[in-house]
């Protein structure tokens, strides 16, 4: 019938470093930090960002984009915007009025899970997976390591972000 390549099943390799790319496009537009508001108004500030695996050996058809971040979970007041509850108000009205479901109510400047549950919508674990998926975006075979967990075992590795050498690699 139809003959089977080796790799049909993995990204080519230019999807792969357009992916990489852009993921260290959406960290550097948000400066590394990524708000939650779902995650009661907390923050994931992204440190360091590297790319490693088989896409930064250089193989042509990798299985998927690894990438290594250390960052971790920030507070309200560390998060740029929302330093005054003023603001913070003024950004709950914007979203009830760009939300077509119920809007979540909020109690003392947190979000009220129970009600939230009530209504049928799920609320978010923590701030880093909702600001991983966020990151992501609609990238597929993309994944996200901890420095802490995976940063021994990761090498050879190109640092994404504050600094991308992995575009200086590729201009060159």
């Amino acid at each position: 019938m139809g003959k089977e390549v080796a790799g049909d099943f993995g990204l080519k390799r230019t999807t792969a470093i357009k992916t990489a790319l852009e993921i260290a496009e959406r960290v550097k537009k948000c400066n590394g930090i990524i708000g939650t508001p779902e995650c009661e108004f907390t923050a994931f500030r992204i440190k360091r960002m590297w790319l490693f695996g088989s896409t930064a050996k250089g193989c042509e058809n990798p299985n998927d984009v690894d990438i290594l971040i250390d960052g971790h979970e920030c507070g309200l007041m560390q998060f740029a915007n929302w330093k005054s509850k003023k603001s913070m108000a003024g950004f709950v009205n914007d979203r009830k009025k760009r939300s077509d479901r119920s809007f979540v109510k909020f109690r003392l400047g947190k979000t009220d899970k129970g009600y939230l549950r009530s209504c049928g919508v799920y609320t978010a674990v923590s701030s880093r997976i909702t600001a991983l998926r966020s990151i992501r975006g609609s990238s597929k075979m993309v994944r996200f390591h901890e420095y802490v967990v995976d940063g021994n075992l990761a090498h050879p590795r190109i640092m994404l972000y504050p600094r991308n050498d992995f575009k200086t690699q590729i201009e060159s």
